[in-house]
């Protein structure tokens, strides 16, 4: 994908990793289901997005992006609801992903799809000089917030990655790539979506 700019390209890669991650976690439950339950229904033919999931997703972070200068668009498929908001004009990103764990997951799951590496090599991978400048967690929410600093073609970006544990089976992930110039603006649309965690650093 050598002709896209980062943030369409990341709209691409988000999700590569999600289903391998998936059927672990479904392999691990299921197996453990059967030797108790054996007429437990599959959980891992369960992945598809409910209208719920799809409406939910639509409207998680409210107003925040409904100014024409966003273009929204979205997707639907097996394991997972996204919606990616972009601005062209300053080459900003909104993106979120509602994945699907029909069959729960555990923390390991969780710390094993957003690893360092996964951050590096998969998700963020258009950028160069990727740095995570902090984490902070606010527990009582099951809210983590990770914030880098990266490059591409000589402009600096600011990126922040909230990932919520929502339900047992639910996991929202909310990223947002501003340019280092337009800080005040990543602020403020922070701000609007998580008012107690919207940065690390105050």
């Amino acid at each position: 994908m050598p002709g896209l700019h980062p943030t369409k390209r990341l709209l691409v890669m988000l999700g590569l990793p999600l289903a391998l991650i998936i059927a672990l976690a479904c392999n691990s439950v299921t197996e453990g289901l059967s030797s108790v339950l054996p007429n437990a229904p599959d959980c891992k033919s369960a992945t598809d997005p409910t209208q719920r999931d799809v409406d939910y997703s639509l409207a998680f972070t409210g107003d925040t992006f409904k100014s024409k200068e966003w273009q929204r668009s979205y997707t639907v498929k097996s394991m997972r609801a996204s919606v990616s908001w972009m601005n062209d004009g300053t080459g900003s990103l909104a993106y979120l992903d509602y994945m699907i764990f029909s069959c729960g997951y555990t923390q390991k799951d969780i710390d094993r799809y957003f690893s360092a590496e996964n951050f590096r090599d998969v998700f963020f991978v258009g950028y160069q000089n990727l740095q995570r400048v902090t984490t902070c967690t606010q527990a009582e929410d099951d809210l983590t917030l990770h914030e880098f600093t990266a490059e591409h073609l000589g402009e600096k970006y600011l990126i922040r990655d909230w990932i919520k544990l929502d339900t047992p089976t639910r996991v929202v992930d909310l990223v947002l790539v501003f340019p280092l110039t337009s800080k005040t603006q990543l602020d403020i649309y922070a701000r609007q979506i998580f008012p107690d965690l919207s940065t690390c650093q105050d």
